[in-house]
């Protein structure tokens, strides 16, 4: 329902402001509490994990197990190459801050703890301090071709 226009004033001036109502739901057109779980399951874990008894079914109890497990470590993997991969990346970024700081010419004193203290790095200076995306791991690790093989990817995957 549109409502006519109503002539207020802002400092002075004249401004036209159009109401506009959103129309009510009547309950019966809502979803249950069970369906929207299943939609917010089925949008985090897509619609693979919903076909899964089927696949059993059809490939066996043997080759669906050994399939599952090997896409479980393969995702496990997967995960733990992208952690390590934001986790030099923020050391990067920290050794480029404490560059910025040095050439700038600060005391030794307000730096902080030198970052390699003999032949072990502290677990500090690759921790995750701070969220770095996957397009900034491209622009900080790849090359240009790299990183166009990356966006191309991710396009085509989404």
């Amino acid at each position: 329902m549109v409502h006519p226009p109503s002539n207020t004033t802002h400092k002075g001036n004249k401004i036209n402001t159009l109401y506009i109502k959103m129309p009510t739901l009547d309950s019966g057109d809502q979803y249950s509490v069970w369906v929207g779980l299943i939609y917010i399951f089925n949008l985090i874990v897509g619609t693979g994990a919903l076909t899964l008894p089927a696949a059993f079914a059809r490939a066996g109890w043997g080759l669906s197990t050994i399939s599952l497990v090997f896409l479980a470590f393969m995702s496990f993997m997967n995960a733990t190459y992208v952690i390590e991969t934001m986790a030099c990346a923020n050391a990067v970024y920290k050794w480029k801050r404490l560059q910025f700081i040095k050439r700038n010419s600060i005391s030794q004193c307000e730096l902080e703890d030198p970052l390699v203290c003999g032949d072990t790095i502290p677990s500090r200076y690759y921790s995750l301090d701070r969220r770095v995306e996957l397009g900034e791991m491209a622009n900080l690790f790849l090359c240009k071709t790299g990183r166009s093989v990356f966006y191309c990817t991710l396009c085509h995957l989404l």
